[in-house]
């Protein structure tokens, strides 16, 4: 079954999506206008159970379940750390496609992992990774506080705010509600991430699942961020080494110890909490400032795992269990193609929510049409309805004569020959009045079409923007280092990296800003695979500018 036709739709009258930011095995993610939250942007999470094709009865009740219970962790784990969950609703797509949904808050800062891109060797200093690395150990020290393990931490699912000051834990699709029983462990998880016990690879046998799985994940996660590369040879293994460009720092050696006993193949020799990991993490950032001291009694950080004020919790989903596998118990409003540019409904907080006024139903006969404009065309305009008098005297009037047939023209003359001539030459010389205005009219239009032309070409010239209307042909990246993917899309593997004020050739783009480029110069202090020389960056403003484009498509 194809993916959902969403974009550029209002759904269940409220959601105005604008287009897919990812996709997964069973589910797809857009950002949307809340049009009753004052156009407030969210993302609307769509489990699509058939993106593998139709499920079978049981696997679409479990996809469903899963997704519901996502709902459940999202809604136990209520931090300032933690995305929110603004509400759930089923609905229909473009082609009328039943689906659950689930609208969350939107973090426009990206994630963690594309934020240590943009920085020199891939990495965040020391400082930085710690700032970040509390709020994510505040979060999941409260969410293991309400029985909630989130079995796939990692950089990616770590989210920031516009500003990029606050980190938010999303992506609870597979989060484990602890009960204290011992029950068949789920192998879930990201390859690199994901600790033994719940390791999709791994068939040891573990008797139960703890938070020492989170702790796990969350340190190879600070592995990635502070040596600018994933721990992939510590696969399943604990970390034993650190990066060069850090192995040397006078920290590297704390830090070591602190990841090796996180990253322990045995839950019990790990730590027993995320605020007892934090605790020696915090020391690695004591020492980097040169503050210990032999003698000196270190003061450990306390973590804060308070909520603070947060909005009010949304009604919990009850989803119908099966939409793609059998007929839905019930029809599921279709979603409605919208304009991109349609403004969305303010709503003051506090009063009834309304949605902005539809036109009425009206009969076909009455039915409005659009204003035209008629212009009257004669059938005959060398004959004229009504005679046309001669003038009185000798002299002819030319008008008249020309709206006269032959013969009545030939009688109109005079009979006096000499008076042929200056018809003749008023003839003569009215065609060539008329011929002379008319090519001077026509010369001022164009010199006024070429005035137009020259006023658009000036101001998008004043604007830094190249003019024309067609593809684009040429860019220039303009970020610290951008991305070049195999493919039009932020899943497909970064295949090397440009540098700021580098231009390249666009071969190709997508109506989702992928731009397909011919890469001219790469940035040799990146790795990159080799064997490329084209690939797709994401035409973003703030990361290309267009140098130029087709005149016409």
């Amino acid at each position: 079954m194809p993916e959902l036709k969403l974009e550029n739709s209002l759904v269940d009258g409220q959601y105005e999506v604008h287009e897919r930011l990812s996709r997964g095995s069973y589910a797809e993610i857009f950002v949307a206008r809340d049009r009753f939250s004052g156009g407030r942007e969210v993302v609307i999470k769509a489990l699509n159970t058939s993106l593998q094709g139709t499920p079978d009865a049981d696997l679409e009740r479990t996809l469903v379940e899963n997704f519901q219970n996502e709902a459940i962790a999202l809604d136990t784990v209520r931090h300032p750390n933690v995305i929110l969950r603004w509400g759930h609703g089923t609905a229909a797509d473009l082609r009328g496609t039943p689906f659950h949904y689930l609208v969350l808050e939107y973090m426009p800062g990206g994630d963690l992992l594309n934020l240590c891109r943009s920085q020199p060797g891939n990495a965040l200093p020391l400082d930085k990774a710690l700032f970040y690395f509390r709020q994510a150990c505040e979060a999941l020290a409260f969410a293991h506080s309400k029985g909630i393990i989130h079995r796939d931490l990692k950089p990616n699912n770590l989210l920031l705010s516009a500003d990029q000051q606050i980190l938010k834990i999303a992506d609870f699709g597979v989060a484990k509600i602890a009960t204290g029983e011992l029950t068949e462990i789920t192998r879930v998880g990201a390859d690199v991430y994901a600790p033994p016990e719940h390791h999709p690879d791994e068939d040891a046998q573990y008797d139960q699942l703890t938070a020492a799985a989170d702790t796990y994940s969350l340190a190879k996660s600070f592995y990635t961020v502070i040596c600018g590369r994933a721990p992939s040879q510590f696969k399943c293994d604990p970390i034993s080494s650190l990066a060069d460009r850090v192995s040397g720092k006078p920290w590297s050696t704390k830090l070591l110890a602190v990841l090796r006993r996180a990253t322990d193949d045995d839950p019990g020799e790990r730590y027993a909490s995320v605020i007892e990991f934090w605790s020696d993490l915090a020391q690695v950032a004591a020492i980097a400032h040169q503050v210990i001291d032999d003698e000196i009694t270190i003061i450990k950080p306390r973590l804060s795992v308070s909520t603070g004020a947060l909005p009010r919790t949304p009604e919990q989903p009850e989803f119908e269990p099966t939409l793609a596998s059998s007929r839905p118990l019930r029809t599921y409003s279709s979603a409605s193609p919208v304009p991109i540019d349609e403004e969305p409904v303010d709503v003051e907080s506090g009063s009834v929510v309304s949605v902005a006024p539809q036109p009425l139903p009206v009969n076909d006969n009455d039915r409005r049409r659009p204003s035209r404009f008629f212009i009257e065309l004669k059938d005959n305009l060398s004959a004229p309805a009504t005679p046309i008098e001669r003038a009185p005297s000798t002299v002819v009037d030319t008008s008249a004569a020309a709206g006269l047939r032959p013969a009545q023209a030939k009688t109109a003359q005079p009979s006096a020959q000499p008076a042929a001539k200056p018809v003749i030459t008023a003839d003569v010389a009215s065609s060539f009045t008329e011929t002379l205005r008319r090519r001077l009219f026509l010369l001022l239009i164009g010199v006024a079409f070429l005035g137009a032309l020259l006023s658009v070409y000036g101001y998008f010239r004043g604007l830094d923007t190249p003019f024309g209307f067609g593809p684009v042909t040429e860019l220039e990246v303009i970020a610290p280092g951008l991305n070049v993917r195999a493919g039009p899309s932020p899943r497909d593997p970064a295949i090397g990296v440009v540098s700021k004020g580098s231009r390249h050739k666009v071969l190709a783009q997508t109506d989702q800003k992928w731009m397909q480029i011919e890469v001219s110069r790469w940035d040799e202090s990146q790795p990159r695979l080799s064997g490329y020389n084209q690939g797709w960056v994401y035409g973003n403003p703030q990361y290309v500018r267009v140098v130029s484009r087709r005149f016409w498509t």
